[in-house]
């Protein structure tokens, strides 16, 4: 497949007969500046600068908390603690039901006690955390990631009584 000249190949200097064109560039020969390249496509240019400014996220002041995701407060048991120096450490929890749970499909369908593994956050301490010990956590659940993780987290008095049994969403009746 032949090359293609270089523009200064084909081009013509002004006021000289057509018949006539050079093969290389003279030194008083009108150079082609890169940045008047551009100009042949300026839509392309724009339809890139839109594309990329519609691809980053928004801003947001901690990184770590997904906008989309719904968060909920949850009491329970802890059933098992991580490894020490896990990378990344799952809590196992007997929580409470969740009455008002919003499923993948946006509906509220509640979720029954459970024992549960979860993610933990970096930023959650789990030191002098114990078997046995009543926590309170804040439970953030992303459907659009998907993921789910544990954002917070409260020691309770030893004496916390939990609740364990079946949800109750809003508006369910008979159940």
């Amino acid at each position: 497949m032949p090359v293609p000249p270089a523009p200064w190949q084909t081009a013509r200097v002004i006021g000289e007969p057509a018949a006539r064109s050079r093969t290389t560039p003279p030194s008083s020969a009108p150079r082609l500046r890169p940045w008047r390249r551009g100009r042949r496509y300026p839509w392309a240019l724009a339809a890139a600068a839109l594309l990329a400014a519609g691809c980053r996220e928004a801003p947001s002041t901690d990184r770590s908390r997904p906008a989309s995701a719904r968060r909920y407060t949850v009491r329970g048991e802890v059933v098992q603690l991580p490894p020490a120096g896990s990378r990344e450490p799952e809590l196992s929890l007997r929580h409470e039901p969740i009455h008002d749970f919003v499923d993948r499909s946006g509906a509220v369908v509640g979720m029954d006690s459970m024992v549960m593994q979860f993610p933990v956050a970096p930023s959650v301490p789990l030191a002098g955390l114990a078997v046995g010990d009543r926590v309170e956590v804040v439970l953030a659940v992303d459907f659009a990631r998907p993921s789910y993780r544990i954002e917070r987290l409260e020691k309770l008095p030893a004496g916390t009584e939990l609740h364990m049994g079946k949800a109750r969403p809003p508006g369910a009746a008979g159940r």
